[in-house]
């Protein structure tokens, strides 16, 4: 009989005690909601210009190969084709990279990414700041500068 109050007592204490956790997990994680809203992201200028340095030491590697692939092909080739070669290059980093990830090798090896801001907004955009908008560009066609 004693062991079966001890047993008891037990479990309603670790019971107690998850619970006690639960609520505190809930708390520190509301907590976190709104204190996302509140932080500002601060990314620095020189690690987006890092990044895209990074990516443009990348394209340089890739368009260093391809010259030397269609030269072995046929002289002049790539000259020939240059521009356009190198913006097809880009467009399939963009699309191996910035689509599928949101962002490029040059920003994944910083540890950057894109993000759209208007869902970290501390508070949403109010009718009253849409109008104060709306009449600031008004302002600005209308009078010249």
């Amino acid at each position: 009989m004693a062991n079966a109050a001890v047993a008891a007592d037990g479990t309603d204490a670790a019971a107690a005690a998850r619970a006690a956790a639960q609520t505190q997990l809930a708390a520190n994680a509301a907590w976190l909601a709104r204190l996302d809203g509140v932080l500002a992201l601060n990314v620095r200028r020189i690690s987006q210009a890092d990044a895209l340095a990074l990516d443009g030491q990348l394209l340089a590697m890739l368009k260093a190969t391809l010259k030397a692939a269609l030269n072995r092909a046929q002289r002049g080739a790539f000259e020939t084709w240059e521009a356009e070669l190198t913006a097809a290059l880009q467009m399939l980093m963009v699309a191996w990279s910035l689509w599928p990830t949101s962002a490029t090798y040059g920003m994944r090896l910083l540890g950057l990414v894109y993000r759209d801001e208007r869902a970290h907004r501390s508070k949403p955009c109010t009718p009253k700041m849409r109008g104060n908008a709306l009449v600031n560009a008004m302002c600005g066609v209308l009078i010249p500068s």
